[in-house]
């Protein structure tokens, strides 16, 4: 049984049905074989950019100018997300999420879970800011953009102090 943090970016398309782009998932322990969870995903789109309806291509791009991940970049299929979900869900004492949107994200595309899912800034003394630059090659403008895998690595380390 461990704690992990979870970032990720999230987008919609129609019928308002969730997508993830990026994902990150950490843990702050290790599990029983002594394995410490550190995981970053980028995910295919689930169709071409052409079938998205103008009004989501919109959405996106808004999405995009702080993400940086293009439409057609990923390297995981989306249909997989669940599996990776509950790969590390049966293993989780409690979840730690960015902030109270992130939660309610989360439930909407998991459903209603018996593990805690904690927001960070809502919980903590210490406010989490998301960073405004990466080092991730994921993302278009390293020197705006917003990676999920910094964001989980932050929390931890404020988790860790």
């Amino acid at each position: 049984i461990m704690d992990i943090i979870i970032d990720f970016s999230d987008y919609r398309i129609d019928n308002n049905e969730i997508m993830i782009k990026e994902l990150a998932i950490i843990s702050l322990q290790s599990d029983t074989n002594g394995t410490f969870v550190d995981r970053h995903y980028v995910f295919k789109a689930p169709y071409s950019w052409e079938e998205l309806p103008t009004e989501y291509q919109n959405k996106f791009l808004s999405r995009q100018k702080i993400y940086g991940i293009p439409w057609n970049l990923g390297y995981t299929k989306i249909d997989l997300l669940y599996s990776i979900l509950n790969k590390f869900f049966p293993k989780a004492r409690c979840i730690f999420v960015t902030n109270e949107r992130a939660k309610q994200t989360l439930i909407e595309i998991v459903g209603n879970i018996t593990i805690p899912i904690i927001p960070f800034n809502d919980n903590f003394g210490t406010l989490f800011k998301y960073r405004t630059s990466t080092g991730c090659i994921h993302h278009e403008n390293r020197k705006k953009n917003n990676c999920a895998y910094d964001n989980v690595l932050a929390m931890r380390e404020i988790l860790f102090n």
